[in-house]
């Protein structure tokens, strides 16, 4: 569904740097022709309207005005001194325009230039535009140009913003704008926005706006955002592939590629622009840019000419270089095999393992010399997985001998005897060189691996499944008790000598595989499969579908150290087959696959409705507890279809860090595709997909000013990343009673973010407290500085002699006006007498100090506006017995120790008025200074 705003446009005209009036002939009003060299590279279009042409260059659209005062004067561009022109040029958003294409060709009418080459004509032009989501499409409306925004359902109609140059913009009215030209005001008007709805077209109320820094924008009321593709919104989706039987398998990217790498299997001769000689099943490695469009591709082929390749599996390192795994049935032919391979020789059905070099920025896949991996009988390479500077790979195999050799003091293991199929895992090293170790998991039935993952750091994992009743489990696993055929989970530490440590089972009475595995940052582990169970498959803490539905269903199982701590299932009473699974940056899981019929939908679902014989779907879990939560669980945050009415499924996916999800898979039909697809049309018998999605997720929880002051109110925002059609209440938490926050905070429909108040209580000093959020299954936090008012200055102590300083002041605080709000803080003085502090809050205060002989100062200081750095408290002297005062009594006391010294008896530091060691002359003249003074409360 698009939501389309129309804006009629005014009657323009173009100047003679752009046109050449003599360049072309057949010129008919309301067609727009391609520029095929008649004009500048940069125009892509050019169009005639009533006193208006139009011109669509690749980074704004001209509007030329055309006003003729003498009307004996033939209408053509410039074609008398009588006519004067304006020019008015738009912009959509900051960037160029990414594509220009004509729609609805007029055959039977051509534009030639002088030359006679003939330029094809259209009767509209659609741009994607340089915002993400919005095409524009200029079309004919009889002799008057009008221009569309087509807005993916969910956009916001306020992000579309034009600019203006040529003209002024000095009034924006709802209903029309007006530009101020050399030939007066040019007006566009006749605003108009509607949907597709299920009775057809459906007007809706709009208006122009003003945007920021000068920019116009609009405003749309009543959108109807619960139809289709209302948010997660399809932000890509093309075809790839040739005439034959394209099917891709795995995706792989990083930051530093800018852009992916799919790898899969084809029979196509025509691979988009590339093609390679085969006449069977070839593997493929295909490069795309960050952009999506297919930028280079290799091919793998066997020398046997009936021999199937396909690539499964590949790995990326930051530098773009990687490995592409597989098998073969036959030789390898365009890339030889390395002379120091621990497998040079292809013996039947073979895995296969190969280097490849991508620089960042580069086109291809550069695919170097490798090794084959297997013994006399079938195997396949399922996964491929990094372990630092080594390569973990899993598979199957029904070999009985002919495996390759060892490197010294690598190790060989077989747990239980092995059966008809096992899996199989081996590590090597060494620019694929050196075979460290080769491990066999199966019994006396069928088994394998088909997924692994891991770090140095987590360890490494391999999943798939086991028929095997005598296969034993080892570790402290879950369940040690193969019942049918089950999932297998093997995990190991990745320097173990043996390499798997931990085999365990999961299932129940039915048949229970594991397809998919991803590992966490911290260790955590998400594995993903099907399950045909009616009972006995254990569930912890379930979410969704707790009761499993006899038919085929998928599970998420989390796993930490090596032992599940949830389990669930997802499908409904569809048939889930072949989820793939991988983490983001925000501890999400992002899982695709194909199902046959329904699958439950979440209400903000891009297609909602499933289409053909199987649907791709698309699936995401949040996994963070909520606030206050003690348990880590994965929560179901959204799902979706994607297909046409034939066979369509996903078969990996790759969150990317600008927010958006990858997923890849293939069809048989049509599915939609966006304006932008580097293929709209699908070309063979299976064709693959290429598709990007923009889930919805939680923003930063807070934005308030950088330092929050103590004692003072902040507004906060509370964000998703897109509109939903529904309210969205967000969980709000502080870390400290210090700072406040309500529970909750709702961001109504359509809105991006709510506001709510962040409010902090005196603090004793300056202290950073966590507010965290929590929506959707997803946690997020951050970090809010509160900043107690700087309170520094010089304690002036009357009478100390020079070299004498106390180290240590209780300074006490009491706001102005509730004397009973005592705050007292302890300050360091150093020899100057300097002092430094936190004021607890923004307040008026009276600030007091007293110490030892030297009666109490209060003093009353104003933080609101700004820290204190001057304070300047001058203490009076001569109080021996710390009454407070000046009086008979301290006069007596320092009697009774005059003459006296440091270490005699008689003396007392208190009396010492001077702190210069002895009870003198000078500390009675400093007494009777203040005799009579009383110190302030």
């Amino acid at each position: 569904m698009l939501l389309s705003l129309v804006a009629v446009g005014a009657m323009l005209a173009a100047p003679t740097a752009l046109d050449s009036p003599e360049a072309y002939a057949g010129w008919s009003k309301g067609t727009f022709t391609e520029n095929v060299g008649q004009w500048p590279e940069e125009v892509w279009y050019k169009a005639h309207f009533r006193n208006c042409e139009v011109w669509v260059t690749e980074s704004k659209i001209l509007f030329h005005h055309t006003i003729i005062t003498d009307r004996t004067t033939r209408q053509e561009p410039l074609a008398s001194p009588d006519v004067r022109v304006a020019t008015i040029g738009m912009q959509v958003g900051n960037d160029p325009f990414r594509t220009a294409r004509g729609e609805t060709e007029a055959l039977a009418k051509a534009t030639y230039d002088q030359s006679l080459r003939p330029a094809r004509r259209f009767g509209a032009v659609r741009i994607g535009t340089a915002i993400e989501g919005v095409d524009m499409v200029l079309r004919a409306e009889g002799d008057l140009v009008r221009y569309d925004f087509h807005l993916a359902a969910g956009l916001d109609p306020s992000l579309v913003r034009l600019r203006f140059d040529g003209a002024t913009v000095p009034e924006v009215r709802p209903e029309r704008l007006t530009f101020r030209t050399s030939l007066g005001e040019v007006y566009h008007g006749g605003l108009v926005a509607h949907q597709e709805g299920p009775r057809g077209t459906e007007a809706r109320a709009a208006a122009f706006a003003r945007g920021p820094d000068g920019t116009v924008s609009f405003r749309v009321r009543d959108r109807n955002m619960f139809q289709p593709t209302v948010v997660d919104p399809l932000v890509y989706a093309s075809f790839f592939g040739g005439a034959g039987s394209d099917s891709p398998n795995q995706i792989a990217g990083n930051t530093q590629i800018a852009g992916s790498i799919i790898v899969g299997s084809s029979f196509s001769l025509d691979f988009g622009p590339f093609s390679s000689v085969r006449v069977r099943r070839a593997g493929f490695a295909a490069r795309f840019d960050d952009q999506r469009q297919l930028t280079g591709a290799s091919f793998l082929e066997s020398t046997d000419s009936s021999a199937d390749v396909t690539a499964t599996s590949l790995v990326l390192r930051d530098n773009g270089s990687g490995a592409v795994a597989g098998g073969t049935s036959g030789p390898l032919a365009i890339t030889r095999i390395n002379a120091n391979a621990f497998d040079r020789t292809q013996s039947g059905n073979e895995g296969f393992i190969l280097p490849f070099s991508s620089a960042a920025g580069g086109t291809t896949v550069g695919l170097a010399s490798g090794t084959y991996l297997g013994g006399n009988g079938n195997e396949a390479v399922s996964s491929i997985a990094l372990l630092g500077s080594d390569l973990l790979a899993v598979g199957t195999t029904d070999s009985v001998s002919g495996w390759p050799a060892l490197a010294s003091g690598g190790t060989r293991q077989t747990v239980g005897p092995l059966g008809a199929q096992d899996g199989f895992a081996a590590s090597c090293y060494g620019g694929l060189e050196t075979l460290l170790l080769l491990s066999f998991v199966g019994g006396s039935g069928n088994d394998g691996l088909v997924s692994c993952a891991g770090t140095w750091t987590t360890g490494k994992v391999a999943v798939g499944w086991t028929a095997s009743a005598n296969l034993s489990s080892a570790g402290s696993v879950y369940d040690a008790t193969v019942n049918g055929e089950e999932a297998l989970i093997v995990a190991g530490n990745a320097t173990a000598p043996d390499g798997m440590l931990t085999v365990g089972f999961l299932g129940g009475n039915g048949a229970d595989r594991a397809t998919d595995v991803a590992v966490r940052s911290n260790g955590e582990i998400a594995v993903v499969g099907t399950t045909t169970s009616a009972s006995g498959f254990p569930l912890f803490q379930p979410i969704q579908n707790q009761v499993p539905t006899g038919v085929t269903s998928g599970f998420l199982a989390v796993l930490r150290a090596n032992v599940p701590a949830n389990v669930t299932l997802f499908g409904g009473g569809a048939t889930i087959a072949e989820p793939r699974c991988a983490f983001d940056s925000y501890d999400q899981v992002h899982i695709v696959g194909r199902a046959n019929s329904g699958l439950t939908t979440s209400r903000d679902a891009a297609q909602p409705t499933f289409g053909g014989a199987t649907d791709g779907f698309y699936l995401r879990f949040g996994f963070q507890a909520a606030v206050g939560s003690p348990a880590l669980a994965p929560r179901f945050a959204y799902s979706t279809y994607f297909g046409g009415t034939a066979d369509d499924r996903f078969t990996d996916v790759l969150p990317v860090t600008n927010g958006l999800v990858y997923a890849i898979g293939d069809t048989n039909g049509r599915v939609p595709v966006t304006s932008d697809a580097d293929n709209r049309t699908n070309a063979g018998a299976v064709d693959g997909l290429f598709v990007a999605l923009r889930p919805v997720v939680l923003d930063d929880p807070v934005t308030v000013p950088a330092t929050l002051d103590a004692g003072e109110s902040a507004v906060g925002h509370a964000g998703i990343s897109g509109p939903l059609p529904y309210d969205v209440v967000v969980q709000l938490a502080s870390g400290s009673s210090r700072l406040t926050v309500p529970p909750t905070v709702t961001i109504p429909a359509g809105r991006t973010q709510a506001p709510f108040l962040v409010a902090s209580r005196d603090v004793l000093s300056s202290e950073t407290v966590t507010l965290s959020a929590f929506w959707d299954g997803l946690l997020r936090t951050v970090s809010v500085p509160i900043a107690a008012p700087g309170f520094g200055g010089v304690l002036d102590l009357d009478g100390a002699s020079g070299n004498y300083r106390p180290t240590l002041a209780d300074l006490e605080f009491r706001e102005v006006g509730l004397p009973n709000n005592l705050v007292t803080k302890r300050v360091t003085i150093d020899a100057q007498g300097r002092f430094q502090t936190d004021a607890p809050s923004n307040r008026a205060f009276d600030v007091s100090v007293k110490i030892e002989n030297w009666l109490r100062r209060t003093t009353t200081f104003d933080t609101r506006n700004g820290p204190i750095t001057n304070a300047s408290l001058a203490l009076l002297n001569g109080d021996c017995n710390g009454d407070n005062s000046v009086n008979v009594a301290d006069f007596l006391l320092l009697r009774r120790a005059f003459g006296s010294s440091v270490g005699q008896s008689e003396y007392r530091s208190t009396t010492d008025l001077t702190r210069d060691g002895s009870v003198n002359v000078a500390d009675f003249l400093a007494l009777r200074r203040n005799f009579g003074r009383t110190g302030d409360d």
